[in-house]
């Protein structure tokens, strides 16, 4: 459900944007078709015709707000799986370059694993509890 989310935000601007269209034409064709019959049919039909593009507009408008979000999202993402792995990678290498953020040797920075290699480094560690009982 929350996997790929900026991906599942980004449709759904898409979406609303085609619902918004919709809807604002319908209730245009039904303001510019229930005017006909009154006694300005004019003003009817200008009603109708701002309301059509004040709705497109709204809607286009809307888009943009929810589509930037999701590519905000997305490139969030993006950002932190390459972190993480760059920080895998350091960590298992060994790295003493320099953490320009820190001024510290990556080994000092990075004193425990990553969080994706946590198990694996706990699983390597040898039970020490079990030899001093025997």
């Amino acid at each position: 459900m929350f996997a790929n989310i900026g991906r599942k935000i980004k449709n759904f601007a898409k979406f609303s944007f085609g619902i918004g269209v919709l809807v604002s034409i319908i209730g245009a064709i039904y303001v510019i078709v229930s005017s006909l019959n009154g006694r300005e049919p004019i003003v009817g039909i200008l009603t109708g015709l701002l309301i059509a593009v004040g709705g497109v507009i709204v809607s286009w408008l809307q888009t943009f707000l929810l589509y930037g979000f999701g590519e905000l999202v997305d490139s969030n993402q993006k950002i932190l799986r390459n972190l993480e792995d760059r920080r895998i990678d350091d960590y298992l290498n060994g790295n003493n370059a320099y953490n320009k953020y820190t001024q510290k040797p990556l080994n000092e920075t990075y004193k425990e694993p990553p969080k994706a290699l946590q198990s694996v480094v706990q699983s390597q560690i040898p039970d020490v509890s079990q030899k001093n009982a025997q």
